[in-house]
């Protein structure tokens, strides 16, 4: 399965009415079972969470033990200009699990919605899915490292 953005997310980041500086945002491991995509209603064009969890696609988010929804904190917040690249980058920080059990078969994508990890899923905005090599944890601690050129991008594709 690919990274991509959600559309919804997309335009409303576009639009200004989501600020990546500040909006909350909440990490969720998901499943190897997982068959978002990204084309269709569950997919890329999801309007929420929710839709996401209860339609046809397989919604598998990780359930060992501590491998829950996590915050990303905003207070680290960095939106870099890249010329060189033709992109901005959107970085927060990394995202840590203590004590991470081990799941039925691992996780194999980190899904990113807009809402705290308390919010109801009918009003959390999914924003990103994120294809990473597959893990599973086994008691220690695990922490995602985000890419140093950003968790996600928006790339001008039509620059000289």
């Amino acid at each position: 399965m690919a990274s991509f953005w959600y559309h919804r997310a997309a335009r409303d980041v576009a639009k200004g009415d989501v600020d990546l500086d500040t909006a909350p945002i909440t990490v969720v491991l998901m499943g190897t079972a997982t068959t978002v995509s990204a084309g269709g209603a569950q997919g890329a064009d999801a309007a929420t969470v929710h839709v996401l969890s209860s339609g046809s696609a397989t919604f598998d988010h990780y359930t060992g033990t501590n491998g829950g929804r996590k915050d990303l904190l905003s207070a680290n917040t960095t939106i870099t200009q890249d010329d060189a690249n033709n992109r901005t980058e959107f970085l927060r920080s990394n995202v840590s699990y203590a004590s991470l059990a081990s799941d039925a078969s691992g996780a194999t994508g980190i899904l990113l919605y807009l809402g705290s990890s308390t919010d109801n899923d009918t009003d959390n905005v999914p924003l990103a899915y994120l294809d990473i090599s597959t893990f599973n944890g086994n008691g220690g601690n695990v922490t995602v490292s985000w890419n140093a050129e950003g968790i996600l991008q928006y790339v001008n594709t039509n620059a000289p």
